[in-house]
C-alpha cells in the first residue's frame, strides 16, 4: 500500500466526513465536560492528547492487545508516578472504547493536536494520516 506524504496544513481525509479535530472532541467530550472549570486551555489540551494516545492505540492495536498498549501509555503519562498513572488508565480507556464505538473503521493517526484560545472557546486543529495497515477494528 503507498503511503501518501501530506504537506502542511493538509489532513488525511476523513473516512466518515469528520475533521480530525471534531472527532478527537467526540471522543474525549466525556472528560471535557466533567474537567473542572479551572483547568483551562492547558486542561482542555491534556484532554485532547489523552484522546488522541488512545484513538492511536485502538487503531494500531486489536481489542486484545489494546490494554497492554493503555497501560504503557498510562505509565508515559504518569512520569514515575504510579498513582497518577492508576488515576489516568480509566480515562485512556475510556477513550478508546469511545473511538471504537464512534469511529470503528476510521484509520487515521493523529499526529499533532493544538488548542487555540480564542476567548470565548477554545479552538481545536489536528493533523492526521493514515495507518497504512488498516483499522484494527476490521481485523475482528
Amino acid at each position: 500500500m503507498p503511503i501518501v506524504l501530506l504537506g502542511p496544513g493538509q489532513e488525511a481525509p476523513p473516512l466518515d466526513g469528520s475533521k480530525m479535530s471534531d472527532a478527537l472532541e467526540q471522543v474525549a467530550r466525556p472528560l471535557l465536560d466533567d474537567m473542572p472549570e479551572g483547568l483551562g486551555l492547558n486542561g482542555t489540551r491534556s484532554a485532547l492528547l489523552l484522546a488522541a494516545a488512545s484513538w492511536n492505540a485502538a487503531v494500531t492495536h486489536s481489542p486484545e492487545e489494546t490494554e497492554s498498549a493503555l497501560q504503557e501509555l498510562a505509565r508515559m503519562f504518569a512520569k514515575d508516578s504510579a498513582q497518577l498513572g492508576e488515576l489516568t488508565l480509566p480515562f485512556l480507556r475510556l477513550m478508546a472504547e469511545r473511538k471504537r464505538q464512534l469511529f470503528p473503521h476510521d484509520d487515521r493517526l493523529v499526529m499533532d493536536v493544538n488548542v487555540e484560545d480564542r476567548g470565548n472557546h477554545f479552538y481545536i486543529t489536528a493533523a492526521s494520516v493514515r495507518w497504512p495497515h488498516g483499522s484494527s477494528q476490521r481485523s475482528r
